[in-house]
């Protein structure tokens, strides 16, 4: 008779557990987030998932090697995962320990409390600058004793290409379209009858916010007007952002649009281009991505495409294999500096896996791509997912369209994909990977969310694993 192997058991068990989490516990976690339940129109539709289509590819980190795939060179709209070549560029151009500017300056002299020449407030495309910022240099004003100037008060918002919205097919005014401007405030929005909308012209606003706090620190200052340039050389004040490498990572946390674009363009504008709009910039990015990363399998880069650096538009393309290859490219120049930008999608104090990703979404539209770590092995992964009937109903202008089925389904099929994976590899024995050494001389419409409020009460499950490891092990 053969002997039992406890060993054996709890991992088929576990195996078993985390397939039917994966694959069962969607409705569980849209319960737990809150998540508005499809209309009864569309739960009665039997066609409310046909043109739907689903890719995805799971590569070893270090080799290359592919391990599943599937559509993997079908090319599908990214949404926020157009987020990752934008870290990654800024990673490249930007560095980590930069900290954009915005600086207060003058030509003149302070005599009797009287500014003798004009005052310029320079923007730097800080996307992070806030009214608190704003307020320090009118504090600043008052403690070097000027009261008022004699010449002009300009504002300078000419660090970026100046765009009234990020995209133009998306709502104008929405909260995650603002204006892109050199001269950005409180993300652009301002709050009206306690709701939160984009402000038009960011830079004229900072500005006057600057003159209201200098009143109110008795100082005057005339009408702000728009310069096109100066040739001031004294700081009065200047506020410095966080360093980029925070910046970066806050805006894969929050997948905030304008940062994307802000950081896109300054990368772009540090390689010595001068990209005279949002697209411009993008492209260059795409230019440099496909450059860099080289030949890549299947398609290569076909149809790869950037229109803007945050995703906020239906017309960049990508496929799984192409997101994977820019994933792989962070990775081998940047090793852990780039990997932990990505939001960490787990509950903490498990040894055995991790899962590190950016999600991203439109309406019909659905893309989760990061890093993958089991036993140790280090993976990178890119599922996407659309309907594009529906989603060209909603481009043509079709309105009343519920997207909360399709979202629901493609989710359920993205966890049965990543559940698969856990299953098949989870207690596969692999080869320690070798250091990753970073190479020499290299330093939505609304429902973009953070893929761990998806993903992460799935792996609470991975306790129970934990525990019968230990037990198996004394």
């Amino acid at each position: 008779m053969k002997r039992f192997s406890f060993e054996k058991f709890t991992a088929h068990l576990v195996g078993f557990v985390v397939a039917g989490a994966m694959m069962g516990l969607a409705g569980a976690v849209a319960a737990q987030s809150g998540a508005v339940q499809p209309s009864t129109a569309e739960q009665a539709d039997p066609n409310a998932n046909a043109g739907s289509r689903q890719g995805y590819i799971l590569l070893d980190a270090v080799t290359g090697d592919v391990l599943s795939h599937k559509n993997a060179d079908e090319l599908f709209i990214p949404a926020s995962l157009a987020k990752i070549p934008t870290a990654l560029i800024a990673l490249h151009t930007l560095g980590t320990t930069r900290r954009l500017q915005t600086r207060l300056m003058t030509n003149g002299v302070v005599a009797d409390g009287v500014l003798h020449g004009d005052l310029h407030l320079v923007g730097s495309g800080d996307p992070s600058l806030k009214k608190s910022d704003i307020t320090g240099m009118a504090a600043r004003l008052g403690a070097i004793g000027v009261r008022r100037i004699s010449g002009q008060f300009t504002y300078d918002p000419n660090a970026l290409p100046q765009s009234a919205v990020i995209d133009e097919e998306q709502p104008f005014g929405a909260t995650y379209n603002p204006p892109v401007s050199g001269l950005n405030i409180d993300r652009n929005l301002k709050v009206v009858s306690g709701k939160r909308r984009a402000i038009k012209n960011p830079g004229r606003r900072a500005a006057y916010m600057l003159r209201y706090f200098a009143h109110s620190k008795g100082i005057t200052l005339p009408e702000p007007i728009r310069s096109n340039g100066h040739s001031a050389r004294t700081e009065i004040a200047v506020h410095r952002s966080a360093p980029v490498s925070h910046l970066i990572a806050g805006m894969m946390e929050s997948s905030s649009n304008l940062d994307a674009e802000a950081l896109g363009v300054l990368s772009v504008a540090s390689m010595g281009r001068s990209p005279r709009s949002l697209a411009e910039a993008a492209q260059a990015t795409g230019d440099w991505v496909r450059a860099q990363a080289g030949q890549i399998g299947g398609k290569g880069w076909s149809g790869f495409r950037m229109i803007n650096h945050s995703g906020l538009t239906t017309r960049t393309r990508a496929t799984p294999r192409q997101i994977a290859a820019i994933l792989r490219l962070g990775y081998r120049r940047f090793g852990k500096t780039f990997t932990d930008m990505h939001p960490e999608n787990r509950p903490g104090g498990f040894q055995a896996y991790s899962l590190r990703g950016k999600f991203g979404a439109l309406k019909f539209v659905r893309g989760y791509g990061g890093f993958l770590t089991i036993n140790g092995r280090e993976l990178i992964f890119a599922i996407m997912s659309d309907n594009r009937r529906n989603r060209a109903r909603v481009d043509a202008g079709e309105t009343g369209l519920n997207s909360y089925a399709w979202m629901d389904n493609a989710h359920r099929q993205e966890q049965s994909v990543l559940g698969e994976w856990l299953v098949d590899l989870y207690n596969t024995k692999e080869p320690e990977p070798s250091d990753v050494v970073p190479e020499p001389g290299l330093a939505s419409e609304g429902t973009d969310q953070r893929a761990s409020s998806y993903i992460a009460p799935n792996f609470s499950l991975m306790i129970l694993r934990d525990a019968l490891t230990r037990i198996t092990t004394r």
